[in-house]
């Protein structure tokens, strides 16, 4: 039986459960300790000896096994010596806690980037929106109504240069409530003819771009003949002229109106607003009409912002804003 040696550190020479003792047998021949032959520890070499003997016990130490000291034994001795378990069993019960934790931190990251790819698709699949072509021939449609009638919910219309008949919204569907229509300018695109040319019910939201709209006869009650209004109309960069009606025969409105970049001219009176209306950048003038304001009258609210009004003409009431509701003007004559 070899002598025992007291082991500085008892987790590099293997006393893993805190001995601090280890049989000293064979150890210089696996190569662990360096020799100590011929060393004199009766003088102060000796004591230098055995203190570079030590480091280089140390030093000798793989980095295998240097790892392991530095992680998994440090923190797995404190459970051994709280859990009464080895120190061994402790790093391989730490190990597979921490394979754990990664594999649930994985899963979790994998749910969450399917998570956001389900959500990105359900929205671009929300907000897609149908688009649909009118033309004289070779597109889906002929007519602007024939294409409302057959829209789905917030469907864009696009208009190819031409001349079109009137249209209503919404249409033969009334579950038809947005829809947004774009011609290709006001001086290529033009809607024309009936006694409105543009009719939009309640409920219902219609964006009007980059036509000309002309030649409407007047309701029979005497109103616009070019647009009336009693749904929510954004109408931008468009003319409203050479329409007919009693009081206006450019634009009557009940609802709430939009009118953007766009002219309002020589019809038997503009606009007549009984609802609530913004004009920004656009003009109205040289409109002329017997009865009502040959500009605008008014009895809803009004806001005109960077907008003229001028040129215009009535017999009986005021030629340029008739005005009994509210009115606000910015930046607009």
């Amino acid at each position: 039986m070899g002598d025992y040696v007291h082991s500085p550190d008892p987790l590099i020479n293997g006393a893993a459960d805190g001995g601090g003792l280890e049989r000293d047998d064979g150890a210089n021949d696996a190569g662990i300790l360096p020799s100590m032959e011929g060393v004199d520890n009766s003088h102060d070499g000796g004591v230098d000896a055995l203190e570079a003997a030590d480091r280089s016990a140390r030093e000798n130490v793989t980095p295998r096994r240097s790892s392991r000291i530095s992680l998994w034994r440090r923190s797995a001795r404190g459970v051994a010596r709280r859990s009464g378990k080895s120190t061994s069993a402790c790093v391989r019960g730490r190990r597979r806690a921490t394979r754990f934790q990664i594999l649930r931190l994985g899963r979790a990251f994998v749910a969450g980037v399917a998570l956001l790819l389900l959500t990105a698709a359900g929205q671009a699949s929300a907000g897609a929106r149908e688009t649909v072509r009118v033309c004289p021939s070779g597109c889906d449609y002929t007519t602007i109504q024939a294409a409302i009638n057959a829209a789905s919910h917030r469907a864009i219309i696009l208009i190819a240069p031409g001349t079109y008949g009137g249209f209503g919204v919404p249409g033969t569907d009334s579950s038809l409530t947005n829809v947004t229509l774009r011609g290709a300018g006001a001086g290529r695109t033009t809607i024309s003819g009936g006694s409105h040319v543009v009719a939009i019910g309640g409920g219902v939201s219609v964006t009007i771009t980059g036509v000309a709209i002309t030649d409407g006869s007047g309701g029979s009650d005497g109103s616009a003949g070019g647009i009336a209004n009693d749904g929510i109309l954004t109408l931008e960069d468009a003319t409203v002229s050479g329409n007919r009606g009693l009081s206006s025969g450019g634009i009557i409105n009940y609802g709430a109106a939009l009118v953007k970049h766009t002219v309002i001219s020589g019809n038997s009176g503009g606009i007549s607003n009984l609802g609530t209306m913004t004009l920004t950048d656009s003009t109205v003038s040289d409109n002329k009409v017997q009865f009502s304001a040959g500009g605008i009258g008014n009895t809803g609210s009004l806001t005109l912002i960077d907008s003229t009004v001028s040129g215009n003409s009535a017999s009986f009431d005021a030629g340029g804003i008739d005005n009994s509701g509210m009115v606000t003007l910015e930046h607009s004559a």
